[in-house]
């Protein structure tokens, strides 16, 4: 499965471990991602059971303790690992039998760096005594020393054939493993903004960039041939300078770190942009992330820095609920005992994973909500599309979707609201409504579509009820549903609530600072030129009144700054085919915000999910054997994450923005698409069938 912006977001702690009583110091996954260890402060080493999803064995380095800690080339059973006690020997074992295979002598002050080939038994280490040694598994004798000249931190490529050394947080060095004697054959002078120490520095596997990681709010991603760097992520906490880990993700395509609160934020190395921050609810600075190689998982590791009596110190493994070609849910192959289990389902149904905590143990623990629709009820809503049914009330029981009461129309659709649909409302459980008005469209009786979520309902209600909408919209027909109402209180629903929410949807942007303006010189202008006579003033006054503002509003227009106009000469001539445009609220223009080349299963990726855009995208496709292209314009708008007047603004333009570009530009537009982002339904919807049709 591709890793996108989306897969990403959707991760959720799946598993928390409390296995240790110190700070967990560090965590490695096997080559094969069945298994990973973790070392901690308390000199425990613990192994897990990825498939299992459970410890399977927990050592003790009691004499030595355990800091950093590694699987070897190609084998779960043994590993390496530095000591943070009596000396800083480091140390081979056997996990099978629990005995140490072997002992590395050399280093004279703390370990701070430590890393396996991935090719080969060859691995480096790094210390506070400024030396960086070249072992191999096979030998207990140092096989290089390269003194660079400062503190180091060291990784392999992965290709295994060279290593790179970050010396006093200023300068990165490239050696190759079968010359390092030579000295760097490249070295990279770095120089921060930001005064903080380099505390890890990995590869990406593509081979292509470096990470480096700092005890500061800043990470550095450069690339691996020049030494230039290619971005600097900030905007997570850590105000007490904790050495916190960050990695990449397999792919190479996204960079990840944990947080002083808790939070695990990701950003993407192409853009630079932040995509996601996932909240695990860690208690303390996630001081330790490391992404599974083979599958899609991941692990942080936290300790609480505070003085709580009760442990603290968690592992969490994160994961994505992913729907398999045989609609089987499954947390890719990570099979945890008792409460997750695998689901079956049917078409069009789904699973979500929920929260729940233990009142004895404060353990979060993590089980799937599978959604569904019976089959009583689908016969039910599909009986009500006739036009039969005013009002019904929709509720989940036991896990499913199921019918709580309904009645049939008695007099108008507006005599009947009020008394049909204010007793329908519990103060404390959550429930959906729909309710039949008496207009028609193609499709038959029109709806309204009502979601109730009081204040005093319990969160997982609430989150249970949300993750179930759109299966219930998809189940009903959304060509049924002319409007949408949410409600906390009965005044949001009732029947002047509803007027409200109409007259709200219906009434025009408020003008813009320039069109007060523009309207201002205007009337000026007609009253130099009407010789401001009473009558004159009249009809100034008519002219400019409400309708008249209305009227202006349906032809809001921001001017096309020139670097988008040129995007859109491209777009007509096929040089391009895709454009993304914004609007500047401030300066009042559409700018343009990237070309990137895209694929039609790539658009969805394409629209963000904090921020409103105008998208124009070349659709290639063929028909009846012929290939054609149709141009097709998506307005994404995600709710309530915007304002108020970008909503309006948004809105206001699209129209004058197409009729321009159709216009100016002959380009014409074939399909027209919303995307709202309430629930993220409406993206699923953009595919190759859906922008054919």
């Amino acid at each position: 499965m591709k890793i996108t912006d989306s897969v990403l977001r959707s991760f959720r702690v799946a598993r928390t471990y409390r296995e240790n009583s110190q700070k967990v110091n560090c965590v490695d996954y096997s080559p094969n991602g069945e298994n990973a260890i973790s070392s901690s402060d308390d000199d425990c080493i613990v192994l897990y059971d990825i498939r299992e999803g459970k410890p399977s064995r927990t050592l003790f380095s009691k004499k030595y303790g355990a800091d950093l800690i590694r699987f070897t080339h190609g084998d779960a059973q043994t590993v390496v690992y530095s000591s943070n006690k009596l000396d800083d020997t480091i140390r081979y074992l056997s996990l099978s039998d629990n005995k140490y295979i072997r002992y590395f002598p050399g280093h004279t002050a703390r370990v701070i760096a430590l890393s396996m080939s991935p090719v080969d038994d060859m691995f480096i280490s790094g210390s506070l005594d400024k030396t960086i040694r070249i072992w191999d598994l096979r030998s207990p004798n140092c096989q290089g020393l390269t003194n660079p000249l400062g503190k180091p931190v060291c990784s392999f490529d992965p290709d295994g054939l060279i290593f790179a050394a970050g010396v006093e947080s200023q300068a990165i060095k490239l050696y190759d493993l079968r010359a390092f004697d030579k000295g760097p054959f490249a070295s990279f002078d770095m120089r921060l903004n930001r005064v903080c120490e380099w505390t890890g520095l990995k590869f990406s596997n593509d081979g292509k960039q470096i990470l480096i990681s700092t005890n500061g709010g800043m990470i550095c991603v450069l690339n691996a041939f020049n030494g230039s760097v290619l971005h600097t992520f900030s905007g997570y906490n850590n105000s007490k300078g904790i050495s916190l880990e960050a990695c990449f993700t397999p792919d190479s395509q996204f960079v990840m770190i944990g947080s002083e609160d808790g939070r695990v934020h990701v950003w993407s190395t192409e853009s630079g942009m932040k995509v996601a921050v996932l909240d695990g609810k860690h208690s303390g600075p996630i001081n330790t992330l490391q992404f599974n190689p083979r599958y899609l998982t991941f692990a942080s590791a936290c300790t609480n820095m505070g003085t709580m009596l009760k442990c603290s110190h968690q592992i969490f493994t994160w994961c994505r609920i992913t729907l398999t070609r045989r609609l089987e849910f499954e947390i890719m192959q990570l099979r945890l005992p008792e409460l997750i289990r695998h689901f079956y389902v049917n078409d069009g149904e789904a699973a979500y994973l929920l929260s729940k905590k233990s009142e004895d143990t404060e353990i979060w623990t993590w089980t799937f909500f599978h959604e569904r629709t019976t089959s009583e009820l689908k016969e039910f809503l599909a009986r009500a599309r006739g036009g039969a049914i005013r009002i019904m009330k929709i509720v989940i029981i036991n896990e499913e979707l199921v019918l709580d009461s309904y009645r049939e129309p008695a007099q108008s659709w507006d005599r009947d609201y009020d008394q049909f649909l204010l007793p329908l409302l519990t103060p404390q459980e959550p429930c959906y409504i729909l309710y039949r008005l008496d207009s028609q469209n193609a499709q038959g009786y029109e709806w309204i579509f009502i979601a109730w979520s009081p204040d005093q309902s319990p969160v997982r209600q609430k989150m249970v009820y949300a993750a179930t909408r759109a299966t219930l919209k998809k189940e009903f027909g959304g060509g049924h549903i002319k409007d949408e109402l949410f409600g906390t209180v009965e005044d949001d629903l009732c029947f002047q609530g509803y007027l409200r929410h109409m007259s709200s949807c219906s009434s025009p942007a408020p003008l813009t600072a320039a069109e007060q303006e523009l309207q201002r010189i205007k009337v000026s202008e007609d009253e130099r030129r009407r010789i401001g006579t009473p009558t004159a003033r009249a009809r100034v006054t008519i002219e400019f009144g409400l309708d008249k503002r209305a009227q202006t509003l349906q032809g809001l227009a921001f001017p096309i700054q020139e670097e988008a106009k040129r995007a859109l000469q491209q777009l007509k001539h096929k040089r391009i085919n895709y454009i993304q445009l914004r609007l500047d609220v401030e300066k009042e223009t559409i700018e343009l915000v990237h070309t990137k080349p895209t694929e039609t299963h790539e658009l969805p990726y394409r629209i963000p999910t904090d921020s409103p855009r105008y998208h124009f995208f070349i659709f290639k496709h063929s028909h009846q054997g012929q290939l054609q292209e149709a141009l097709v314009f998506i307005y994404s708008m995600p709710g309530y994450t915007c304002s108020i007047k970008e909503r309006m603004l948004y809105s206001s333009c699209k129209n004058r923005l197409l009729e321009e570009v159709e216009r100016d530009y002959q380009l014409e537009v074939t399909k027209k698409v919303e995307i709202t982002h309430k629930y993220n339904d409406d993206v699923t919807k953009i595919t190759p069938i859906y922008l054919q049709a």
